[in-house]
């Protein structure tokens, strides 16, 4: 009898609920079906990408969606352009087609609880289907599953298969070869994308050119926070982004230099928000930086560009990106370069304008003779429009200040190397050496006596300063007729 009580009371819960159960699947089916067209609403504010078609078929427990989408702009510099379709690196866009079939919540698929789970797939068309067919074999180009909460937010994850490849050498003969070993990306987001965090990785990318080129780059990964700063700018984001690499090799092949081999490898950018401005500030270093036989590392080199008005920051920004994503505007600055900077012109004096400072803020390595920085700050104060048409009036408005800190054996070194008389053996090489080795003694003690250089032991400072029309170095005044410092 108890049995019976209690299959019966499950019974008045679970078939009101059996019953209940399609009207809200159907019902969150339609609040999903809106989140997602509202995040493809952010795509239309992108100049590079374009939707071109979409067809969303929505029924009770699932849904399915194919997005057809261009990408512009030239992909023809890209070193692995030969391998897409004939037409993607001239001018025309890339287009992509994404499949996805969409569970619906409460319980998507019955395997977890949710709004929605959503598994997307690319569908190349012909032509770049057999050429991913060449490199992958059986596998998806990308793998993509997306998990959307009640509140129009989620988490996605991609994931890009190894592979190696390789395509014919634009100059010359041989080939160049590409060998990845895949990535893995999380993304958590806000609805709207109004806020999200990411953490990518990828193990390795090696490309290899035909002619001795080399791009290396191991352990990379990639992390940040990033938050809209207002409402209706999607492209617009404050937060900070960190990338790090074990390992960074650039060889430039035949005639491309000394390789460079740089080991445990950050680059930080952080764009925090203060009241109707922002700052830009990106950080770059690596603890071992070797060109050549040599290592100069640890190495640093961070800039900022700060007090940028926002809005203006964000116009400025879109029309670059305008501009990046239109080829027949990229072809017309090469012929004349004056196309590209009309269309910056307003809203760069606007940020002009408002005062914003570039900023060098360390500039610093290691050399075998002592250690060198740098760091220098920029600044316009009071611009107005009409000003960009008078460079002096800008000139006067500039204030500027550079601290250059050298070892004084790394100067005469590169004076040295950038001789072109060096030739012949024994005495005439000795000869040609010491030759620009004393020009430069007798040139930087000129210097020194004149004000412009300080020696402190083997290093050598000059400190600059520019306001208001006016210019010292080392804390005095600069006399341009002696070209010296203390009109001495």
């Amino acid at each position: 009898m108890m049995d019976r009580n209690r299959l019966l009371r499950i019974a008045l819960v679970a078939v009101p609920l059996l019953l209940t159960y399609p009207a809200a699947a159907w019902l969150v089916g339609q609040r999903v079906e809106a989140a997602i067209a509202r995040n493809y609403q952010l795509l239309d504010e992108n100049p590079s990408l374009r939707i071109v078609a979409r067809d969303y078929r929505r029924g009770i427990f699932s849904a399915s969606e194919t997005l057809t989408l261009e990408v512009f702009g030239n992909l023809a510099p890209w070193p692995g352009a030969s391998l897409l379709p004939a037409s993607a690196g001239e001018g025309a866009p890339l287009r992509l087609t994404i499949r996805s079939h969409i569970r619906h919540g409460p319980l998507p698929g019955l395997a977890s609880v949710g709004a929605a789970t959503v598994d997307s797939e690319l569908l190349a068309d012909a032509p770049l289907r057999e050429r991913l067919a060449e490199i992958l074999g059986d596998e998806k180009p990308l793998q993509l599953r997306s998990e959307y909460r009640f509140d129009g937010g989620g988490s996605s994850t991609l994931r890009i298969p190894a592979f190696s490849t390789y395509w014919p050498a634009r100059e010359g003969a041989g080939r160049d070869t590409l060998a990845w070993d895949g990535l893995t990306l999380n993304l958590d987001f806000a609805a709207g994308m109004q806020r999200y965090s990411l953490h990518a990785e990828a193990p390795r990318l090696e490309l290899k050119g035909a002619r001795g080129g080399q791009l290396t780059m191991l352990g990379v990964r990639l992390e940040g926070t990033q938050q809209r700063v207002f409402a209706d700018e999607p492209l617009l984001y404050a937060g900070v982004q960190k990338l790090s690499m074990a390992r960074l090799i650039v060889g430039g092949g035949e005639g491309g230099g000394e390789p460079v081999d740089m080991r445990r490898v950050r680059c930080e950018a952080e764009v925090p928000v203060k009241g109707d401005y922002i700052d830009l500030v990106a950080r770059l270093g690596s603890e071992s930086l070797r060109v050549g036989g040599r290592d100069y590392g640890p190495a640093n080199y961070d800039f900022s560009l700060r007090h940028l008005h926002a809005r203006t920051a964000a116009a400025f920004y879109r029309e670059v990106m305008r501009l990046s994503a239109d080829p027949a505007l990229q072809a017309a600055a090469l012929e004349a370069p004056a196309t590209l900077l009309a269309s910056l012109a307003t809203p760069g004096m606007e940020l002009l304008r408002h005062g914003p400072e570039l900023g060098i803020d360390r500039l610093a390595f290691r050399s075998p003779h002592g250690d060198a920085s740098l760091v220098a700050h920029f600044r316009v104060n009071g611009a107005q429009t009409q000003d960009l048409g008078n460079p002096l009036t800008l000139l006067a408005k500039l204030d500027a200040d550079a601290d250059i800190l050298l070892p004084e054996g790394l100067l005469g070194e590169m004076a040295a190397a950038g001789d072109q008389g060096v030739s012949g053996a024994g005495d005439a090489v000795d000869a040609a050496v010491g030759a620009p080795a004393a020009a430069f003694g007798a040139r930087l003690a000129d210097f020194v006596a004149r004000g412009l250089v300080a020696r402190n032991g083997a290093m050598l400072r000059s400190r600059l300063a520019f306001s208001k029309g006016r210019l010292t170095v080392n804390g005095r005044p600069f006399d341009p007729i002696g070209m010296r410092v203390g009109g001495g």
